[in-house]
């Protein structure tokens, strides 16, 4: 569950009408997108700037601004926390996955030393083995 982002308030069916001034201001400055640097041209950029400013700040007032904003971010928590403990739980997994391999290829190695001493003290005894059968004969 990835929280995402939008350039605009969410969309519900009972929409606050401050929410939907300012999603307005937010649509006028999208559009008014064009490189004019007249003075006029400023001039009307920065009051819809000073505009969508107002109706922000009148608009997170509300108490149920608020709240829903404590809910977004509570949830926004929740969803972290959720991607933070799955990240643990196969992180731990691969540790005992590690560690369990680790144990079999020590034990592989035990029995590779086994072999090796034993086939040593069979080749230390098979030439003095050799030199009896051939005093034998």
């Amino acid at each position: 569950m990835a929280a995402t982002r939008s350039n605009s308030f969410p969309r519900s069916s009972r929409q606050h009408p401050l929410a939907t001034e300012v999603n307005e201001h937010l649509n006028r400055l999208r559009a008014s997108k064009e490189a004019s640097t007249s003075s006029a041209s400023i001039s009307h950029k920065l009051n819809g700037f000073q505009d969508l400013y107002d109706c922000v700040v009148k608009f997170l007032q509300l108490p149920l601004s608020h709240h829903a904003l404590a809910h977004e971010c509570a949830d926004e928590l929740l969803d972290g926390s959720l991607r933070l403990l799955d990240l643990c739980s196969t992180a731990k997994d691969i540790v005992l996955q590690t560690k369990e391999s680790a144990g079999v290829l020590e034990h592989l190695l035990e029995i590779n030393k086994t072999r090796q001493s034993f086939l040593e003290s069979n080749n230390k005894r098979k030439p003095k083995q050799k030199l009896k059968q051939r005093e034998e004969f």
